[in-house]
């Protein structure tokens, strides 16, 4: 594993959906050469694994020309749907135990709700990417006042895609979600190339509201 990666399970939805657009030819042959390189039309071709590594530039091209193909007038809003259904799809494999104990606790303790869950993001990221450090800073879980509940920053960001920090939006804000009646909005934004900084906010008194 050289330079920067991703993991197979982060990846694969999207190398999926590409293929099927080329079985149903909304992809030709020609316009994927024409966006993307040719290590990345051999992953098109033979598909990846969940628990392999891949470079993240394949991912970023891959995601890039997806989201062209898919996302419509509202490409932020296809990236956070994106978002919300990879970690669906990630809980639901059952491949990161931890996770589970995480939301768990987070269950049994709901004054530390906010803490607990961010530790999922925490301890998910290095499954994830093996590159760039992630630091949770909770906030308080029972402020009334709807301001910040969290922030979440991601040193030696530098080769995360744009696209990506737009998908991770939805899929933080769907880990968060169940634990609370109240609208959860998170937001990216890349202060330097090599910093991305997500800020999760609530419109009111988180209240328990599990799965």
């Amino acid at each position: 594993m050289e330079g920067s990666c991703i993991k197979g399970t982060a990846f694969q939805a999207v190398v999926d959906d590409l293929q099927q657009l080329a079985k149903t030819g909304e992809l030709s042959e020609a316009e994927a050469s024409k966006h993307l390189r040719e290590p990345d039309l051999e992953l098109l071709r033979s598909g990846i694994l969940p628990g392999s590594w891949y470079p993240i530039d394949s991912y970023r091209r891959m995601l890039a020309l997806l989201t062209a193909k898919q996302g419509g007038r509202n490409r932020e809003a296809y990236l956070r749907r994106r978002g919300v259904a990879a970690a669906e799809r990630i809980l639901k494999m059952g491949l990161y135990t931890h996770l589970e104990a995480s939301l768990r606790a987070a269950e049994r303790n709901p004054t530390r709700w906010v803490e607990q869950v961010g530790r999922v993001m925490t301890t998910l990221s290095p499954a994830l990417f093996n590159f760039s450090t992630w630091e949770f800073v909770a906030g308080d879980a029972s402020d009334t006042s709807g301001r910040q509940l969290f922030t979440l920053e991601v040193a030696g960001a530098r080769d995360l895609p744009d696209e990506t920090v737009t998908l991770l939006q939805g899929f933080i804000e769907s880990l968060f979600t169940p634990f609370t009646d109240a609208a959860i909005s998170v937001r990216g934004r890349r202060p330097t190339p090599d910093t991305v900084v997500f800020e999760g906010s609530s419109d009111g008194v988180p209240r328990r509201h599990f799965r």
